[in-house]
């Protein structure tokens, strides 16, 4: 059913909200978790600030493309974009979901000790010793820089492993020139 094209306009400018208003819940929800997990990593690792405009882009155009093709009759299926829900990957993550929520929910809460503990400590410390103390001020630069140190070398970790193990049953992706002769 075709709804309402100002309202979808509105809850374009919203990321995901878009695509859940005209009915595509997969597509919206992955889509607003997407764009708020790149705002936490933007958060934490500065350089991702540019993934958060690049996905916000994505969730407006597609909301409105949505829009389009259901105007012109096309229906398209409420997937995850990407193709994220296909990949065997995701598949065995989604098996494990509640271990990565766990995990999620330890670094939180390390995060947060860090921060409300450990943090108030080392303020207190240089409060004590003076500001002026340069080992006060590079002890407190350095514990300050515990959180960026922390996701970088989980990172490194992550993309070292993903080097490391070899790729199996992952299907090849079609190269331009397949896909251009499948399409005439």
């Amino acid at each position: 059913m075709l709804k309402n094209g100002f309202l979808a306009l509105c809850f374009a400018f919203v990321p995901g909200a878009g695509q859940m208003y005209q009915g595509y819940m997969k597509r919206g929800f992955s889509v607003a978790l997407l764009f708020a997990a790149s705002v936490v990593a933007a958060e934490l690792v500065p350089v991702c600030i540019a993934l958060v405009p690049v996905i916000y882009m994505y969730s407006f155009f597609d909301a409105l493309d949505l829009r389009a093709k259901m105007k012109a009759g096309e229906h398209p299926e409420d997937v995850v974009p990407f193709g994220l829900d296909k990949a065997q990957p995701w598949q065995k993550l989604s098996r494990n979901s509640y271990k990565i929520v766990g995990w999620v929910f330890v670094g939180l809460g390390v995060y947060s000790m860090y921060n409300t503990v450990i943090m108030r400590f080392v303020w207190y410390l240089r409060d004590y010793l003076g500001y002026d103390n340069p080992w006060a001020s590079m002890f407190h630069t350095l514990m300050d820089s515990v959180p960026q140190v922390a996701v970088a070398l989980g990172l490194i970790y992550l993309g070292w492993r993903m080097v490391r193990k070899p790729v199996q049953d992952v299907p090849a992706l079609p190269s331009w020139d397949e896909e251009q002769e499948g399409g005439n």
